[in-house]
């Protein structure tokens, strides 16, 4: 009387499956993908601030504390992917191993089951006042920061 569950995944695209008797996470990347008996679809929470930033143009960089609070629904047993830009960074961090690693763009990244992007909180505007910024992507290069210079 159980059910089964033939999952179809895209090139790029991985699932998170639960093992329910051993405990145990993993990602799957490939074509067709069939559950086990002990396996299900794992949903990975995610912090409502990340949820709202992996959604935003990258290079948008104005200050991101008046957007509006709703957003987009996700099917959250996929792997969360994001693409860094050409000339940027993200940093994310793993808690099980408790390492950071940092990708440099242009590079698509996906999240394993125990990570999680770091959010960066930024100075901003002219002139500068602290924590006006918040991104999960760093751009990098001189053509992204300003400030005035009083003599």
């Amino acid at each position: 009387t159980g059910s089964t569950l033939c999952i179809s995944i895209e090139v790029n695209t991985k699932l998170f499956c639960g093992n329910t008797s051993r405990l145990l996470i993993r990602s799957v990347i490939g074509n067709t993908y069939l559950l086990t008996e002990n396996e299900e679809l794992w949903e990975k929470d995610l912090p409502a601030q990340v949820e709202q930033l992996i959604v935003l143009d990258p290079r948008y960089f104005e200050d991101k504390t008046g957007l509006p609070s709703t957003i987009p629904p996700r099917d959250k047993s996929r792997v969360i992917t994001y693409r860094v830009p050409h000339n940027a960074c993200v940093q994310i961090y793993d808690y099980k191993s408790k390492k950071a690693r940092i990708i440099f763009g242009p590079e698509l990244v996906m999240l394993g089951p125990d990570e999680q992007f770091t959010v960066l909180n930024l100075s901003g505007e002219k002139p500068k006042a602290p924590n006006k910024i918040r991104a999960i992507c760093l751009l990098l290069g001189p053509e992204f920061s300003s400030d005035i210079v009083t003599m």
